[in-house]
């Protein structure tokens, strides 16, 4: 259920920012949170050697009872990090802005249904083609061949 739920739209996400990603280790795993893998930790690596890590854990102890998301890019010269509503910029100069999950959720639907709509009555290559899909897809059930039994 995580990873093909819900961490798929973050696979997905990798791929758009760091390229092509090539599985290099997986563990998913079942607790008592939900029926089906409520844990997966996924070690990634980028065309041009760059790590990619992805943690998603619905039964952390500590962490409260919602998801939430929390993404940190970082590089010799600062880093970016999105955590729940706010983004960060820390570098040559630093910068914290508040996001409207909620607005920001139904307008990815919004425009994203509207950019299919838009791109089929033109005729135009879609930007997330199915092809380029089952590249993610790929990282999905490669993740669940890894799985071990909990």
């Amino acid at each position: 259920m995580l990873v093909k739920e819900i961490l798929i739209h973050h696979i997905d996400t990798l791929r758009f920012l760091f390229g092509e990603l090539s599985l290099r280790s997986a563990s998913v795993g079942s607790g008592d949170a939900v029926i089906g893998d409520d844990h997966a930790l996924l070690s990634m690596v980028a065309r041009d050697g760059t790590p990619v890590i992805l943690q998603g854990n619905l039964q952390a102890r500590g962490y409260p009872g919602e998801v939430f998301d929390r993404l940190e890019i970082f590089c010799e010269r600062g880093r970016i990090l999105l955590e729940r509503d706010r983004l960060t910029l820390d570098g040559e100069r630093s910068e914290t802005v508040a996001i409207d999950l909620a607005a920001n959720y139904a307008a990815s639907y919004r425009d994203t249904i509207a950019c299919f709509i838009d791109g089929l009555a033109a005729g135009r290559i879609l930007e997330n083609s199915p092809t380029d899909n089952l590249g993610t897809l790929r990282l999905v059930d490669e993740a669940y061949r890894w799985r071990r039994p909990t």
